[in-house]
Parts: C-alpha cells; sequence; structure tokens
C-alpha cells in the first residue's frame, strides 16, 4: 500500500520538461568505428580482471552515472524506460496503492483522508480509524516515511490492515490498484470567491484546470484563489495552457541557453480571465508554478501569498537513447520571469508573506475579498465556510483553558503581527487597532505563541468561539 503523508514533507525535486526527441544519427559503438577510448579500455580492463566479476553493463551504467554526477545538477539524470514510465505516472498522480492518506496525532497514525474509488473506500475503512497493524506488524512508533516506504504494492497484491474505531478492532482485507490523486480540487467559499488547488502540472491538469475553472464561473465567480503549496512542477506545455486563461498577448518568460542567448516566450490569451486573483505559494512550490506564479506577478494580475518558493528556475529536455530505450533528462535553459527575475537558486517572495498552511488560506480568503470566515476546528481537519481541509491545528489545553496559536488567531481575524524588540512583545495590528502581548503573557511552546481564546476574544468581539465537543468554531466578520 502506497501510503502518502498529509505534512507533505518529503517533496520530489521540481521539473519542468519539454519533450523533444533526438534528430542526430546514433552511430555504432565506439569500438566499430575505430575510436577506441580510455573510457573504453578501462572497462575491458576492469570486465577481464577485476575481482568483482563485475560486467561491462554494469560498468557502463556507472560510468554513465559518474558523468551525470558530475555536472554537479540534481534535474539531469537518467531514467530507463521502466522509470520513465513511473516517472510520468508520478507527473500525472498516478500509482499503485489502496488510496488512504494517513497522518500522525499523539503517537497514533490514523486515516486522515480515503480517496474515492480506491480499494479502501469500496471495503469500508472510514477517516479518523486509527492503523494498529499492517500486514500483521505493528505501526505504533514507526515514522511515516518509513510506512511509505514499506507498503508500496504491485498491481493486484494486497494487504491486510487492523485497524481501531471507536473501541471496535476490525480487519481490512484491500487489494493495489491504480490510485488517480486529483489533479485539481476546487472549493467554494461563498461571496463569490472560489478556490483551485493544482497538485501538478501534466497536459491532463492543465484541461482539467480549465473544465473546473468553467464550473465556478457558472457558479457567479468573482474573485479566484489558485493553490500551487507544494507543487514541484511539470510539463512547460500544461503551464501555456493554463497561462492562455489569465495572459493576454503577454510574456511569459524569458529563456537563457548555455550561450546567454535569451528568447521571449509569449502566451496568446483567449478572453483571459479578468478578476482579483490571489495565488498561494509556499516551500514547495517549484519550477513551473514558480513560471506561473512570476508572471502573474510581474504582470500585476494577481496578489502572491504565503511563503518564498523553492527557486528551480531551469529547464529540461527528455531525450531518447536508442542505445538503450532509456531517455536522458538534460537541463538545456535558465528561465527567468517577465520582468527578468532570477528564479534559480532565489525562489519568488510573497506580497504578502506569512507562515503557518492554515495562517496562509485565511489571509487568501480574506484578500480574495471573503467578509465572513466560520471555521470548525477538530484535531485532524478544519472545515472553512463549509469546506474540510485534512490538516490538523495546534491547540492546547492548560487547566480548563483553551489555547491557540497567536498567528492563527491574527490570521482567522485579518490581522498582522509583528514583533517588537524593545519590549519584547508581539504586536497586533488591525486597522486603526493595536495591540501588544508581552512575550511573558503568552505561552510559548515548539516555537509558537499560544494565547487564551477568551483573553483573545476580549480584544476581539467581532471574534467568537464556541466549542462543543472535540470540534470548536470560529466566527468572524470584517
Amino acid at each position: 500500500m502506497r501510503i502518502m503523508t498529509s505534512r507533505l514533507k518529503h517533496i520530489t525535486l521540481p521539473i519542468v520538461i519539454c519533450v523533444t526527441l533526438l534528430l542526430t544519427p546514433w552511430n555504432a559503438s565506439a569500438k566499430e568505428a575505430g575510436k577506441y577510448t580510455e573510457l573504453d579500455e578501462t572497462i575491458d580492463l576492469l570486465e577481464a580482471y577485476h575481482l568483482s566479476g563485475v560486467t561491462e553493463e554494469e560498468l557502463i551504467q556507472a560510468a554513465i552515472e559518474g558523468i551525470l554526477y558530475s555536472l554537479d545538477d540534481p534535474y539531469t539524470d537518467y531514467y530507463s524506460a521502466e522509470e520513465l514510465d513511473a516517472f510520468n505516472d508520478a507527473l500525472n498522480n498516478v500509482y499503485y496503492g489502496t488510496g488512504i492518506l494517513l497522518d500522525e496525532l499523539n503517537g497514533e497514525i490514523y486515516v486522515n483522508l480515503v480517496m474515492e474509488n480506491t480499494s479502501a473506500e469500496q471495503m469500508g475503512i472510514l477517516e479518523g480509524d486509527v492503523i494498529l497493524t499492517i500486514n500483521g506488524e505493528a505501526v505504533r512508533g514507526k515514522q511515516l516515511i518509513e510506512l511509505e516506504k514499506a507498503e508500496i504494492g504491485a498491481d493486484g497484491a494486497s494487504v491486510k490492515l487492523r485497524v481501531q474505531r471507536d473501541k471496535k478492532i476490525l480487519t481490512f482485507n484491500l487489494t493495489y490498484a491504480e490510485v488517480q490523486v486529483p489533479l485539481v480540487t476546487t472549493r467554494w467559499f461563498g461571496e463569490g470567491v472560489g478556490y483551485l488547488r493544482l497538485h501538478t502540472f501534466s497536459d491532463e491538469a492543465a484541461l482539467k484546470f480549465i473544465a473546473e475553472l468553467g464550473k465556478l464561473k457558472e457558479k457567479g465567480l468573482q474573485s479566484l484563489i489558485i493553490d500551487l503549496r507544494y507543487n514541484g512542477g511539470g510539463l512547460l506545455s500544461s503551464i501555456e495552457i493554463i497561462a492562455r486563461q489569465f495572459l493576454d498577448e503577454e510574456v511569459l518568460m524569458y529563456t537563457k541557453d548555455k550561450h546567454g542567448k535569451e528568447v521571449k516566450v509569449e502566451v496568446d490569451g483567449l478572453l483571459p480571465l479578468m478578476i482579483p486573483t490571489v495565488v498561494l505559494v509556499n516551500e514547495g512550490t517549484a519550477s513551473a508554478s514558480e513560471v506561473l506564479t512570476g508572471a502573474l506577478q510581474d504582470h500585476k494580475l494577481a496578489l502572491i501569498v504565503g511563503a518564498q518558493t523553492y527557486g528551480k528556475g531551469v529547464i529540461q529536455q527528455v531525450i531518447p537513447m536508442q542505445t538503450s530505450g532509456g531517455v536522458l533528462k538534460i537541463t538545456v535553459e535558465e528561465y527567468l520571469t517577465p520582468n527578468k527575475h532570477k528564479v534559480h537558486g532565489v525562489g519568488i517572495t510573497p506580497d504578502i508573506e506569512i507562515a503557518g498552511n492554515q495562517e496562509q488560506l485565511f489571509k487568501a480568503i480574506f484578500a480574495a475579498g471573503v467578509t465572513k470566515l466560520k471555521v470548525n476546528v477538530e484535531p485532524t481537519k478544519i472545515t472553512v465556510n463549509g469546506e474540510v481541509f485534512h490538516v490538523q491545528t495546534d491547540i492546547l489545553y492548560q487547566e480548563q483553558t483553551t489555547l491557540l496559536p497567536l498567528r492563527f488567531l491574527a490570521a482567522a481575524t485579518n490581522a498582522d503581527l509583528s514583533w517588537d524588540q524593545a519590549t519584547k512583545s508581539v504586536i497586533l495590528v488591525k486597522g486603526s487597532k493595536k495591540l501588544a502581548y508581552p512575550i511573558s503573557s503568552l505561552t510559548v511552546k515548539n516555537n509558537l505563541s499560544y494565547i487564551n481564546v477568551k483573553t483573545f476574544q476580549r480584544d476581539f468581539p467581532e471574534f467568537n468561539w464556541s466549542t462543543s465537543g472535540d470540534s470548536s468554531t470560529i466566527d468572524v466578520s470584517i
């Protein structure tokens, strides 16, 4: 079972690819052409005499790996035919698994999300089920990354899960099958504000993006949030398809080759979307995501909210190898934003910088024009204006009081935070209101400053907090 972690800590190297064919003819072997090189001789001698019994094929593979390593470029790589298939599956968010998304809370591994049309859904696995064993092996104390690596299965194979649901112990036999992770996720926050999360850049994802955007327009879309957080990139062709929805005969980017030659890449839009747009980014926003973000930012077509992006500003070509059936993915160009800002190794700086998954989302929702925010907070998810997000919120309970991170509450009320070193206080500003919270009056844990919810509610009457069972509700009007 391939298990994906909702924390999204494990990000694959981002890529932008333009698939081309190698047009130069392939010659016969170097030996047959009379070009017997030092490398050929080294391989022959090692195969003939080395104690390990190494083969010519193994030495050639090692030589290829050594050549690629010498470039000091993590984006130039060799893929066998099988690896290329796996790469394409990953690009299209396809894998073989059971359709479960796991997370961890208080030392327990639980089911955070069950994907549609998967074995897990068909067999009755539910969100909140606590995983006890996988194929008879206890999971408590193991890291999520361990579970992910240990339980990738082949198509048609099975896995046995033992789970706890309330006070019941249940056993499920699940089958590995192709799982299509959503390419695009849509939300509706009311007041004409729609949300599109793009998980990858493939041609299929681009077409899905356009289709879902059309559905939001039919609902009366007045402003749009595009979530590119943890989107590591994909195909250059898909960026152009999506960019046409926003750009009108404008520059998407500039490319620069090894000779320093710059080429302007333009996009001819078709009735581009002319509504307020907010783009969410973070440290996992890379490559193709940065191309789109940079273009929208430079043309002042979107407000960028979140954290500094990854900084992957180079383009690869995938070139078939006639000798092996594999391909070389080779870095061939660097790209710059329309205003010729460098991206590689630098990233893109948001217009509004803010940390924290939920906090970034709240800030984007308010920036898009929402005036009423209702948030239901549960241990493993939050519901924002009726839309469910599977994330954990840091909540502390002390002596029958509830404490939340001050940055969470500030974002939920559309206020801004800063630090005053002179007074050692956290400064909160909203409109004409300015409050100072000395650090000594807050509870600091894991580099977060927590405040009593009742204290915050006293300072912000527009902020309403209520609790029922394991869930709490925040109502805010601005």
